[in-house]
């Protein structure tokens, strides 16, 4: 593109930026259920298409943030207004927000348990997995709460809440990319993202409440040893989002040994995380053992896109069966460790956690929080039994950051 003119270029720009939003216009018109993937297919390739031309341009046009964001804002509000496309767990939101916000534990109870008759509304039998408790942590079913009772049983005002964290994400790294002495133009990575777009402001999905806490912890953590001024309470601030992120959901945990590593104030910022877990979910404990039931289910039941796991799930039985047939394991303990692939998951968590250490004890200042976090992010992606599309959002805000070019493409 270096023989176009930059008046050219500028205008080619503006142009895009304008046809961006043709793609978002168009979920409106999308059948819905799995009818939906084939033209889904070719409306998500044309709008990355037009996400990656608005990109190149970038790099050598100058133009106001606020245009980046006020097209991103747009964007946002358009699929609010439109069907989710091969989505429904916000049917499972809906619910647990209603239980909640009626003042019954979601934990206690599944969905069609009799003793919830009384909450009756048509779309609890569209709730997925509807014989399992619900597996959601307790600050995300707080928001859905706080929806419930602002709005009801409204699908749209949902996905305005979690629009707004989503937003929030946005606007933490437009702030960072300043303190980095970065363009915040570039902010376009993370808020024209049609990944982003799709999965919180169409389909609403959760993912936007964690990744909002998480960015905005990492973030104060960051800048704790970058300015001296009010250090403490700002690594402490970390600590407290931190926590606010695991309990929104669970995979922020692998942040602490980096952020343990980084802090000078290392064990009161970890006392606090605790303090703040066991409050979270303190309200809840009445629930007892059935409030890991949701989470048990998914643990052993779901499997999906996944990569390297798949490598340990297939791979193991073929092992095993060679070493049973040499007599070093008896046939039930072979039972036993393919059930539910109880040793391929527990090899995939043992990896993850190997690698998680690893680098944490490499770590040494909090200027490289953003890349060892798309590191062990990516890890946890690759050797997770399910990756569903929404959560690559866990590692694209520290993906724009770092410019890191397969994850942005992954998306």
């Amino acid at each position: 593109m270096n023989f176009l003119t930059l008046n050219f270029k500028k205008r080619l720009l503006c142009g895009l930026l304008g046809i961006f939003l043709i793609p978002c216009i168009y979920y409106a018109f999308l059948p819905s259920g799995g009818a939906a993937f084939p033209r889904f297919s070719g409306l998500y390739l044309a709008q990355f298409l037009i996400y990656f031309g608005i990109l190149r341009l970038l790099k050598d046009v100058s133009i106001n943030t606020k245009w980046i964001v006020g097209i991103a804002i747009v964007a946002r509000v358009i699929l609010i207004f439109t069907a989710p496309t091969l989505e429904n767990d916000f049917w499972r939101y809906l619910w647990d927000g209603r239980v909640l916000a009626h003042g019954i534990n979601p934990y206690t109870y599944k969905p069609l348990d009799p003793a919830l008759d009384f909450l009756d509304v048509p779309y609890r039998r569209l709730i997925g997995w509807k014989n399992y408790g619900t597996i959601y942590p307790p600050v995300s079913i707080l928001v859905f709460a706080l929806v419930h009772l602002m709005a009801g049983d409204s699908l749209t005002w949902l996905k305005v809440s979690l629009t707004l964290f989503d937003l929030g994400t946005g606007g933490i790294l437009i702030l960072w990319f300043k303190r980095l002495g970065i363009s915040p133009k570039w902010c376009a990575l993370y808020f024209l993202n049609p990944l982003v777009l799709k999965e919180v402001s169409n389909s609403a999905h959760l993912d936007s409440i964690v990744v909002f806490f998480s960015v905005l912890a990492t973030y104060l953590m960051w800048e704790s040893d970058q300015f001296a001024k009010g250090s403490m309470k700002k690594s402490l601030a970390a600590w407290i989002y931190l926590a606010v992120a695991v309990a929104s959901k669970i995979y922020p945990i692998c942040f602490v040994p980096f952020f343990f590593k980084v802090d000078r104030r290392r064990w009161l910022g970890l006392f606090i995380f605790i303090v703040l877990l066991g409050i979270a979910y303190g309200p809840f404990i009445s629930a007892g053992i059935n409030i890991l039931n949701g989470t048990e289910a998914f643990a052993r039941h779901w499997i999906f896109n996944a990569s390297m796991y798949r490598v340990f799930q297939d791979g193991i039985p073929i092992v095993l069966s060679h070493v049973h047939n040499l007599g070093l394991v008896s046939l039930q303990s072979q039972n036993v460790l393919l059930k539910d692939d109880l040793l391929a998951k527990f090899i995939v968590a043992f990896i993850f956690g190997l690698f998680t250490l690893y680098r944490a004890k490499k770590i040494s200042t909090t200027a490289e929080l953003p890349s060892e976090l798309v590191n062990v992010i990516g890890v946890l992606l690759v050797l997770s039994p399910v990756v569903n599309g929404w959560y690559v959002l866990w590692i694209l805000p520290f993906a724009c950051l770092v410019g890191n070019k397969p994850w942005l493409l992954f998306s």
